[in-house]
């Protein structure tokens, strides 16, 4: 019986989850050489001025939804991301940056 109300509660819970709005944001990383390239969508359509903040540095998207990052490390590293849009929606995204190998 406690197994088929955990169960129970489980799929209740995966499926408030599932469910829960979301806004729009797609933001993906291109990591490499200690360096990382920031692309912010929603809908598509690149977002300009979203705040992109990582390791204590904070700098905007430009027109094409993009923005770049010179992580300056000599070690490989995972990377947290924070995107903040201009209507505040918020997304973060840890990625791992290989270090420069030069």
């Amino acid at each position: 019986m406690k197994t088929t109300i955990t169960a129970i509660s489980l799929l209740f819970a995966s499926m408030s989850v599932t469910a829960m709005p979301s806004h729009g944001l797609d933001v993906s990383v291109d990591a490499r050489n200690g360096a990382a390239i920031i692309e912010v969508l929603r809908d598509g359509q690149p977002v300009e001025g979203a705040n992109v903040s990582a390791k204590n540095f904070s700098q905007s998207t430009n027109e094409n939804g993009t923005t770049f990052f010179n992580l300056l490390s000599k070690r490989s590293q995972y990377v947290d991301f924070t995107i903040t849009d201009d209507q505040g929606n918020t997304e973060t995204v840890r990625k791992y940056v290989p270090r420069d190998r030069s």
